[in-house]
């Protein structure tokens, strides 16, 4: 259900595609955040060249990147998970300038221009980018469950899209819990150098935290209800949620993208 990258890797190995050598020296911008009032904290920054996200199993791929060079912005833990594999937030800046080198980057930065542009209701653009399933940059290896409390904004570093979803590869055979909320944010600069994308831990106290899924509490299954789940956060105050939609809002308003190092 929620799987879409295998079919694509398939046609790019038998339309024999692979990496050109021939490209422009990329860009990685200094990034950082200015002092604000979110109480969210950056816990480390790391530069990273091109890389893959996963393994190739098909030589002709094997050289075919999926994230561009770009810093990445490893965030302070908000609260403990008894969850193991529970994810830390992250930002990340990648290089959109030489597009043809990476895996689906072309398409997906037309296709995000479109949606930062608008001209979609915000039902009409939750029933898209769920059935299309639009890739992020960088490029992620798994389906979104949903997208509620979707929302645009412009920053002083460029425009971007905000919403809550959770992601996962086939059926997941459990429940929506706080471990598996994400506020994901993907973005594009005004310059269209670079694509801002954020996955951020975020919660709500009526949501099961973890693994037992408790169901006390509001209880959704993600494999059946994920259109639900989606429904009732939409429902949910910006406030009710923990960091709260304001904090991550102050946080993405003090970040700044200033002029590039060469590499």
């Amino acid at each position: 259900m929620f799987t879409f990258a295998k079919t694509t890797l398939l046609l790019l190995a038998l339309a024999g595609l692979t990496a050109c050598c021939a490209f422009r020296k990329e860009t990685i911008p200094v990034v950082r955040v200015a002092p604000n009032a979110s109480g969210i904290e950056i816990q480390k920054s790391e530069e990273h060249g091109p890389r893959s996200l996963m393994p190739f199993e098909c030589a002709s791929l094997k050289d075919y990147p999926h994230a561009p060079s770009g810093v990445c912005l490893t965030l302070a833990r908000q609260q403990a998970f008894h969850a193991a594999d529970s994810e830390l937030g992250s930002l990340e800046v990648v290089s959109l300038e030489n597009p043809k080198r990476y895996f689906l980057l072309s398409d997906s930065i037309s296709q995000w221009k479109a949606i930062l542009n608008g001209g979609k209701s915000a039902a009409d653009l939750k029933q898209w980018l769920y059935q299309k399933q639009v890739s992020e940059i960088p490029w992620v290896n798994a389906g979104r469950g949903f997208h509620g409390k979707l929302r645009t904004h412009t920053y002083p570093w460029g425009k971007a899209i905000l919403f809550l979803t959770a992601y996962a590869q086939g059926k997941t055979g459990g429940a929506l819990g706080n471990d598996m909320l994400v506020l994901t944010v993907q973005g594009l600069t005004h310059d269209g150098r670079y694509a801002v994308r954020g996955h951020f831990e975020i919660r709500h106290p009526k949501l099961p935290d973890s693994g037992d899924r408790e169901k006390r509490k509001v209880y959704f299954d993600f494999d059946e209800e994920s259109a639900k789940a989606g429904q009732w956060l939409d429902r949910q105050p910006d406030g009710s949620f923990r960091p709260t939609f304001a904090q991550y809002e102050a946080f993405l308003q003090a970040l700044e993208i200033k002029p590039p190092r060469s590499r």
